[in-house]
């Protein structure tokens, strides 16, 4: 159907003279303003500035000339210059030129408010809400919409696009032919009234609970199993839980929180306020959010929090659907679903999807790496025998709301400099906790592998000595011996030790006094020293190796040599195959890099555990 949009295409070239006048003046000055900004997007997104691609950061600004490019599963939010926002999405190019914005293939949507489009058809403006594709094929563009309106300009005469109609043109711009939209579906029939929820049972714990039918009073909702019909509105105060059991299937929420039973065949539930945590055993659950829905797989748990301006889902398993009116997204275990009131659907919190260095449950393991971020994952099919889920400690150490990421072998996260705290629970019951420490270090510094030396006095003090790679000498002193003198040494655990001198000092050599805590005194004639406190530690930050090869992001050849040389008494694995030491400690592996980004060398010992140096490619 073909209509005159007179009003509607006088604001379009107005628009378009507008942008020329701009354009015409940013070329004038010796930088160019920007005509766009990036304001959101996922997956690739691409910018084209002079010739070359590069990824397109939030905030992106473009100039005329630049283009913008989204992937095969991506979008962007593109706001123009005057506030208009443009939508791309997947697969799709825009241009910024002289005369305007042009789409040079994919989809292009106006958000807020009207845009105007340069195409190979002419000058479109895409009314609020509409989206306009363009394809191409055989040497032809096809223009549709897809949802509200666009008008194109040409010179015949404006050409209106309502949703489902179609422009065909020849490359360079001649009609071939135009399709209107397909006729519309008979209506749908009247919703049924509300019928009871009989495939779904509805357990309350706690007190204060109400239900709601329609726009009847609040009615109080007693413990126990109740008796609520879809549709019925529950409200929760806090502290009281709701379970919706549907076949194997079940939805908790906890109060304070508010949600709408759904009918048989649809959501489970409609959230209002709240939190709502699904776990899906035999098929998919979904709960209907403001702006559209979460979608748990079969085998998926989520927690999923209704805010004023977003609802967050937390998915602990499966990939878990964002459904919005606007946009979709996919979250996986570990990574937040982020559901816009508007309909918008993004994912915070990545998780990765390569790893630099995989992790015994329950090991504590430092990990040496300039980039100070690592892909850690848990592999935990040994300890479990099945499924488990990774709890990660929140920035202060605890696990009260816990980041969760299940698997059926394993689960990854990115470690940050410092230290994380983790926790493995097994389906099966079992249970491990650890950390990992992030060191910024590159492996480059020199090991030592002499025993170092400490004096201590017998004067009544406390005294504590860390040492690196071996255990120090111990030099014991008492300034009121005269001739000779015995030293008393009790552990903290196990029999007490008796050394003898000719003088004040007891020398005691290497090894003598192994890591632990001690109290000592030294006997002379008729006197005593004071009792006197010493505890040797393993200093866990110092340097276990030292990487001679390769440099931290050099260039790999394949295969890699991997050379360095360790303190006494660590084994050394190289890309997860044990590497041979020489009696000086050093050490030597070839190792395959096709594929690969990082490689770590482990080691490890049975009193100092254990650390890994990483190496990534340039």
């Amino acid at each position: 159907m073909i209509r005159p949009g007179a009003a509607l295409l006088a604001g379009a070239l107005a628009v378009v003279a507008v942008v020329a006048v701009v354009a015409v003046v940013a070329c004038k000055s010796q930088r160019a303003a920007p005509v766009a900004t990036l304001a959101e997007g996922q997956g690739a997104v691409t910018r084209e500035h002079g010739g070359a691609d590069a990824a397109a950061p939030l905030g992106q600004p473009f100039v005329l000339g630049d283009a913008v490019r989204t992937g095969a599963s991506a979008w962007a939010r593109l706001q123009l210059r005057g506030g208009p926002i443009v939508r791309l999405g997947a697969d799709s190019m825009v241009r910024f030129v002289a005369a305007g914005t042009r789409l040079e293939r994919g989809e292009a949507a106006a958000e807020g408010q009207p845009i105007t489009i340069i195409t190979e058809a002419g000058v479109a403006v895409i009314e609020a809400g509409g989206t306009l594709r363009a394809v191409s094929a055989d040497g032809t563009i096809r223009f549709e919409v897809s949802i509200g309106r666009a008008v194109i300009q040409r010179d015949d005469g404006p050409v209106t696009l309502e949703a489902g109609g179609q422009l065909v043109v020849a490359i360079g711009g001649a009609v071939i032919e135009q399709l209107g939209p397909a006729p519309a579906d008979p209506p749908p029939p009247p919703p049924p009234p509300p019928v009871a929820a009989t495939d779904l049972t509805a357990t309350v714990r706690g007190k204060g609970v109400t239900a709601r039918t329609g726009a009847a009073a609040p009615r109080p909702v007693p413990a126990g199993v109740a008796q609520v019909a879809a549709g019925d509105t529950i409200k929760l105060p806090k502290g009281a839980t709701l379970e919706l059991a549907r076949g194997n299937d079940v939805a908790t929420a906890v109060g304070p929180a508010e949600l709408t039973i759904g009918a048989p065949g649809g959501p489970i539930a409609s959230g209002v306020t709240g939190t709502t945590t699904v776990r899906a055993r035999d098929a998919e659950v979904a709960v209907a959010v403001p702006g559209g829905a979460i979608v748990v797989p079969a085998g998926g748990a989520a927690a999923i929090s209704i805010g004023r301006a977003e609802t967050l889902a937390r998915i602990e398993r499966g990939d878990v659907a964002i459904d919005g009116d606007v946009s979709d997204a996919s979250a996986r275990p570990g990574e937040t679903g982020v559901h816009a009131r508007t309909g918008e659907a993004s994912v915070r919190d990545p998780v990765p999807t390569r790893f630099d260095v995989e992790v015994a449950p329950g090991e504590g393991a430092v990990i040496h790496d300039p980039s100070k971020k690592v892909a850690v994952r848990i592999d935990f099919a040994a300890l479990c025998g099945g499924p488990g889920v990774v709890e990660l400690a929140d920035a202060r150490g605890s696990f009260a709301a816990p980041r969760r990421m299940g698997g059926a072998t394993g689960a990854g996260f990115f470690a940050g400099a410092g230290a994380t705290r983790y926790k493995v629970r097994c389906d099966s019951g079992a249970s491990k906790a650890g950390s990992v420490r992030v060191a910024g270090d590159t492996g480059a510094a020199p090991v030592v592998r002499t025993a170092p030396t400490n004096d201590i006095e017998a004067d009544g003090r406390k005294y504590m000595v860390s040492y690196q790679n071996r255990i120090p000498q111990i030099t014991i002193r008492w300034r009121e011996v005269k001739g000779a003198s015995t030293l008393k040494v009790q552990p903290a655990k196990g029999p007490a030790q008796t050394f003898t001198a000719t003088g004040g000092a007891h020398v005691l050599a290497p090894g003598s006094l192994p890591e632990g805590s001690y109290t000592f005194y030294v006997v002379s004639g008729t006197r005593t020293s004071p009792p006197t406190t010493l505890t040797i530690d393993f200093d866990n930050a110092a340097p276990t190796a030292q990487i001679t090869t390769p440099p931290p992001h050099a260039a790999w050849p394949d295969p890699l040599t991997v050379a360095g040389v360790t303190a006494e008494g660590w084994s050394v694995a190289v890309d997860g195959k044990p590497a041979s030491r020489d009696g000086s400690g050093r050490f030597r592996a070839e190792v395959a890099t096709a594929g690969k980004d990082a490689i770590a060398i482990r080691l490890a010992h049975p009193q100092h555990g254990v650390h890994y140096y990483l190496r990534r490619r340039r």
